[in-house]
């Protein structure tokens, strides 16, 4: 007969996953079998998917002053290096320098962007309903 898991120990293997610990470091703490925590990844994909987000999260979080410093000064800096190229000719060689200032300093602005996304379930028979009920269908 199967060993019937608790939702305690799946949940604890949803948050151990989410931290990327292996499968073999889970089972030993868990003490349940590598085959156990591979079907459970499968069936619970989303959750772990989503508390890798929350962990995410909450790591900008704990840097957010330092991320939002640094975003502040480089957009400032941006914005002062776009504002000194539109008053210039660009006979001046100094221009290109400021060209190269400016792209670079775009670069690092996009590179600063965070994005993160949850995922939800659907249930495809509500996914059906909801289809059939926006769409007019001739008979």
């Amino acid at each position: 007969m199967p060993k019937v898991h608790t939702l305690e120990v799946k949940d604890q293997f949803i948050e151990l996953r989410a931290k990327g610990h292996t499968y073999e470091n889970i089972a030993d703490q868990l003490n349940v079998s590598k085959p156990t925590l591979i079907e459970w990844s499968k069936e619970f994909q989303i959750e772990i998917e989503n508390s890798k987000a929350l962990e995410m999260e909450a790591l900008q979080e704990k840097h957010f002053a330092t991320w939002k410093q640094r975003l502040e000064f480089t957009g400032n800096q941006f914005v002062r290096l776009k504002e000194e190229l539109e008053k210039r000719d660009l006979s001046d060689m100094s221009t290109k320098e400021l060209v190269e200032a400016l792209l670079k300093l775009e670069g690092r602005l996009q590179s600063l962007e965070r994005k993160g996304s949850l995922h939800v379930e659907s249930d495809p028979v509500d996914d059906m309903n909801f289809t059939l009920s926006t769409k007019k269908i001739d008979i």
